[in-house]
Parts: structure tokens; C-alpha cells; sequence
């Protein structure tokens, strides 16, 4: 095999690992992405069903305006949701979109070609989108039009594609924008943020897309910002290549056009440049810092040790801070979801639904917080460095167990319960007013302390030093399993608050009752902590030996 081929197959295999991961954990990896496409294929399924019987129902009142607008609004749905997903996944490859200082510095000394490398690179790259734009845009390109009774189907398919090919040659171009014009120092920084803005605004708009299908009068209106929304020009693409003589769909497929062109002109133009000047995009050797770190002032006992080993390592691991952000922006997505349906049921039903508003405000921190605490077990459970946790093993020390363990919890309620009570008070005040808001913020508290004493009254690990391994349980079944429990404990504790607070008894009650309960999930809790040995491996790899040096 030749040494392009290697690469080729060597790249693009590296979209779907992580380093992070073990063997088995590899295996489970390629399990839950088998996972994703057949729920992915359910999801086409289900709404081929759904749109069925909306355009049987629509078909019988003979009402071909609204029949239209129905049409417009679910071509904008599908449109916006390939560019939505393909923006997402892109964003998540984002370091791995153009060769990297790694492969600079692995492959350049070795009798490798440098257009062979960036081959390789762009020819995984290219089989990676063309894997996600067929998973995205074959199945509605075949079922929406046949549904829609259009005549054209493939212009509807073309410009899925098109879409598609937009958001990801978008994310590109910002990339090679970064690699271009920032100095090294600052590049890794700003691409960073720019890589969580993104990823946080595709995970928020994923809300709104949903809500899309309900908006066919809003569509109908014309207003000037719709003109700005991507998909909307690649629907004006779809009806123009459907012979549509509206001047105003023209225009659309004009911006489509030109942004399209842009974008793939600024991705070619990144990769020249990057072609030509790779060995300047490689990092320099930084000298090591001399100077004490500015968190050691925690370091007086164990547990405040393991917190500056914690706060350090979120603040200079990207990929840690980017699960944190992932996560934490699906929770506040789906919170904003609350919000965003309260107002489409006002406009599209002309009724005043204060109540839906009330208990959205009374969930969000619920919301927040059960959101953050999952991301932050799961940043805590992908290692840093795994092979330098030898150290952690040699100097494991079980009279300082229990404080070791008791960082990860103390970080979690500032990091978690803190900032997502402080976030959602502007919201209750608004919707409750300074008397019920005071009700309910110690109320609130305890809860979300109750559900970081449960969530962590199993853990046995210390954060970023043990391999991860994704679950077993299919990606469909694991997703549902969340929202269930997210809806459950967001909107279900929002309900019962909002009537615990409308009596003074009540309330003094249920902060009584709540204190009970943490008092107890935390004394057993840190009963049993501290008997056990750490867990280095998600696997339980028989080969990983823990060897004690320090006195029990």
C-alpha cells in the first residue's frame, strides 16, 4: 500500500477515534456511531410519516395557499437542519480540518512527500463530507419531494447539497481564516473561542430549527432579517430551479451563489497557503514556565490540591472546555426550547400562556444544572494525558481519598449550582417578582445540591487520569434516556416549586425537608469513599496494575 493510502486511511479513521480512548473503548466508539446512523435513518422515517399525514390532511381541504406555506415551511426545516448538523459535525472536527503541528512535526521528518500529506489529509476530508451530506440530504431529497407533490425533485436534493456544502466550506474558510492571519501565540486561543462559538450557536439553534415547521405564516411575510438566514437563499435555489419566476427567489439564489463561492475560495486559498508555508504553521518550542502557577494558594490540603489540578486543567485543555461547552450548550438549548415555545403558542394562537412562562423560568436552573453536572462527569472522565497518570497511581494515598474525591464535588457546585442559579434570577424576577423569586432560589439550591450528591455518590476516580470508554447503550436509547430525565427533573421540579411557593408553610416546609435529604445523600456519600482504589480504566483493564508505594 502506497504511503498516500496509508495516510488517507490513517486520517480518516482519525475522525472517528480519540486518543483518550482504550481498545474496548474504541469498539464501543464504533458501536454508538452504527447507533447514531440507524437513528438517524428512524428520524427520516418518522418524519416521512408525519409529513404524510399532514399533506393527506392538507390535500382534503383544497387549500392550495396553505398547502404552499406548509411547503416552504418544511423545505426550510430540512435546509436548515443539514446545515445545522453539518455546521455541528464540522465544528466538532475543527482540529482536524487542515494538517496540524503534530503532523508537521511526525510526518516531515520522514521520506513522506509534502503533497502526498496534504492529499491524504484532503482526500479523508472529502470522503468524511461526502459520508455526512449523503446521510443528511438522500433520504429528504427522495421523500419530501414525492410528499410535497413537486415536480422537480432533484432541485430540492441539489440544493441540500448546496446547503450542506455551505455550512461546511463556511467553518472551513473561519479555520483557514485563523491558520492565515493569527500569529501563533494567539492562534490556538482565538481559534478555540471561535470553535466554541460556533459549536455553542449550532447547538442553540437546534431549537428553533425544530419549531420551523409551525412557522409557515411568518415565512409568508417576507421580512427583511429572513433575507439573511443562509437556508432561506438555498430555498430561493430549490424554487428557482423549479422555473419560480418570483424575482425575490432569485435574489436568494444569487447570495447563495456568491457566499458559496467565497467560502470554497477562502478553504483553497487557506490550504495553498498552508501548503506552502508548512513549516511555518508548526509551534515553536515554548520554554517552560518558571514562575509558580497562580492557583497554588489552593494547595494547602489534599482537596484543595485536587481543585487547582482541576480548575488548571479546564483552563488549558481545549478539549476538556469543549465537552464542557458541548454538553452544557444541549442543556441550555433544550431550556430554551421552553422560552421559544411560549412565544410561537402566543403569536401563532393569539393567547396570553404566562403560566408556560412561569414554570420555564422556575425550571432553568433545574435545567442548567442537570445539564453542567453531566458535562462536567463527562469532562471529568476523559483524561488529559493518559499516559502520565502513572504518578496519580504511584502516589495514590487512601487516608487522602476522601478529600481527593471531594474536590470533584466542590467543583461541580461552583462550576454547576452557582453560575446556573445566577443566570436564571433575571429570568424569575421577571416572570415571578422579588417576593416568590426569594421563595424559590433557596428552594431551587437544594435541589440542584441534592442532584450533585447523587450524581456523584458512585464516583470513584480521579478526574482526568483514567481512560474512557463510551457506553454500551445505543446512542437513540442514551439520548432519550437523557431528555426523559432532563424534562422529568427540569419542568416536573419547576411544577411542584412553582405550587410550593405560593404558601409561606409550604415553602419552610420544603427547605426543612430538602436539608434532610442532602444531609443524608452527602453523609452516605462520603461514608463509603476512600475504601476502595481509585479506577484508572472505563474498561477494568486487567493489564493496568495499581502499585502502591505510599503507606495505607
Amino acid at each position: 500500500m502506497s504511503p498516500r493510502r496509508l495516510l488517507t486511511q490513517y486520517s480518516f479513521q482519525s475522525f472517528f477515534r480519540n486518543e483518550a480512548m482504550s481498545e474496548a473503548g474504541v469498539d464501543a466508539y464504533r458501536a454508538w456511531l452504527i447507533s447514531v446512523g440507524i437513528a438517524l435513518v428512524c428520524f427520516h422515517l418518522h418524519f416521512a410519516r408525519v409529513l404524510a399525514r399532514k399533506y393527506g390532511y392538507l390535500a382534503k381541504i383544497n387549500d392550495p395557499a396553505l398547502f404552499r406555506s406548509a411547503v416552504v415551511a418544511d423545505e426550510l426545516f430540512y435546509l436548515s437542519a443539514s446545515f445545522v448538523f453539518i455546521a455541528l459535525i464540522s465544528t466538532l472536527q475543527w482540529q482536524s480540518l487542515f494538517p496540524g503541528d503534530r503532523d508537521f512535526q511526525v510526518l516531515s521528518p520522514l521520506p513522506i512527500r509534502r503533497a502526498d500529506i496534504f492529499l491524504a489529509r484532503i482526500s479523508a476530508l472529502a470522503m468524511f463530507l461526502i459520508l455526512f451530506l449523503l446521510a443528511f440530504n438522500i433520504p429528504p431529497g427522495l421523500l419530501f419531494p414525492f410528499l410535497a407533490r413537486q415536480q422537480n425533485g432533484w432541485a430540492f436534493l441539489l440544493s441540500g447539497f448546496g446547503a450542506s456544502l455551505q455550512a461546511f466550506f463556511s467553518v472551513l474558510a473561519l479555520q483557514g481564516i485563523c491558520l492565515t492571519l493569527l500569529p501563533h501565540r494567539f492562534r490556538s486561543k482565538v481559534s478555540f473561542f471561535i470553535q466554541a462559538t460556533l459549536l455553542v450557536a449550532a447547538i442553540a439553534l437546534i431549537p428553533i430549527v425544530w419549531h420551523m415547521p409551525g412557522l409557515h405564516r411568518l415565512f409568508d411575510t417576507r421580512a427583511e432579517w429572513l433575507t439573511w438566514i443562509p437556508t432561506v437563499w438555498w430555498m430561493g435555489v430549490s424554487e428557482t430551479l423549479n422555473d419560480s419566476p418570483d424575482p425575490w427567489h432569485h435574489a436568494m439564489a444569487q447570495r447563495a451563489y456568491i457566499v458559496l463561492a467565497a467560502a470554497i475560495g477562502i478553504g483553497v486559498v487557506s490550504y495553498l497557503n498552508l501548503y506552502r508555508r508548512f513549516s511555518d504553521f508548526a509551534a515553536p518550542a515554548q520554554s517552560a514556565n518558571s514562575g509558580p502557577s497562580r492557583l497554588l494558594w489552593l494547595a494547602r490540603r489534599d482537596d484543595s490540591a485536587m481543585s487547582a489540578f482541576l480548575l488548571w486543567t479546564l483552563a488549558r485543555s481545549a478539549q476538556h472546555r469543549l465537552i464542557l461547552s458541548a454538553i452544557a450548550a444541549v442543556g441550555a438549548s433544550l431550556a430554551l426550547d421552553g422560552f421559544i415555545s411560549t412565544y410561537i403558542r402566543q403569536w401563532t394562537r393569539g393567547r396570553d400562556f404566562q403560566g408556560l412562562f412561569v414554570e420555564t423560568a422556575l425550571a432553568l436552573p433545574l435545567l442548567l444544572t442537570f445539564s453542567l453536572c453531566a458535562a462536567l462527569r463527562m469532562s471529568f472522565r476523559i483524561p488529559h494525558e493518559w499516559r502520565a497518570n502513572w504518578i496519580f497511581k504511584l502516589t495514590e494515598n487512601a487516608p487522602s481519598r476522601p478529600d481527593q474525591l471531594e474536590a470533584a464535588v466542590s467543583t461541580t457546585y461552583w462550576l454547576a449550582v452557582v453560575p446556573a442559579t445566577l443566570i436564571a434570577i433575571p429570568f424569575q424576577l421577571v416572570a415571578l417578582g422579588p417576593l416568590q423569586t426569594t421563595a424559590a432560589i433557596p428552594i431551587l439550591l437544594l435541589i440542584n445540591a441534592c442532584l450533585v450528591e447523587y450524581s456523584l455518590r458512585d464516583w470513584q476516580r480521579l478526574p482526568f487520569t483514567s481512560t474512557y470508554s463510551p457506553s454500551h447503550t445505543p446512542a437513540a436509547i442514551s439520548f432519550i434516556l437523557f431528555l426523559v430525565a432532563f424534562s422529568i427533573y427540569g419542568y416536573g421540579g419547576a411544577g411542584i416549586v412553582g405550587r410550593i411557593i405560593r404558601a409561606p408553610l409550604h415553602t419552610v416546609t420544603a427547605i426543612a425537608a430538602l436539608c434532610f435529604i442532602w444531609r443524608t445523600l452527602r453523609r452516605r456519600r462520603r461514608g463509603h469513599w476512600g475504601f476502595e482504589p481509585y479506577s484508572f480504566a472505563d474498561d477494568g483493564d486487567p493489564t493496568v496494575q495499581i502499585t502502591n508505594f505510599a503507606p495505607e
